[in-house]
């Protein structure tokens, strides 16, 4: 069963950098029946009052950071029945809002701020 969700008044940030999934039983990568790698992104959705940590799942490497803003087209929450009820998140994609933070370089520990 397939419940499609409006995510249209959430926010997302990435949570943990992306990954390929990998096979539960073969533990080999997990590709799509295309061929494409399958990847799980650790998000953070957040609707100004709460927060929940959200793992999707969507074809290829998304190429994003930890930090990030997201946009995120095509979620569906995904269920299954029978000997053991599954669910999980899948997206037709997970869009950047804005450029990874960058790391940076080292900052002060009183003042969190890089030195000049």
């Amino acid at each position: 069963m397939r419940f499609p969700i409006d995510s249209t008044r959430l926010t997302f940030v990435v949570a943990d950098a992306p990954q390929q999934a990998r096979d539960f039983k073969t533990k080999q990568p997990k590709t799509t029946p295309e061929g494409a790698p399958v990847f799980v992104v650790s998000l953070l959705a957040m609707d100004g009052k709460d927060s929940a940590p959200v793992r999707v799942r969507l074809a290829g490497d998304p190429g994003l950071a930890q930090g990030q803003p997201v946009q995120v087209a095509g979620l569906v929450l995904n269920k299954s029945s029978g000997a053991s009820d599954m669910s999980w998140w899948t997206a037709d994609a997970v869009l950047p809002l804005a450029p990874a933070p960058s790391q940076g370089g080292p900052r002060s520990a009183s003042t969190g701020k890089a030195p000049a």
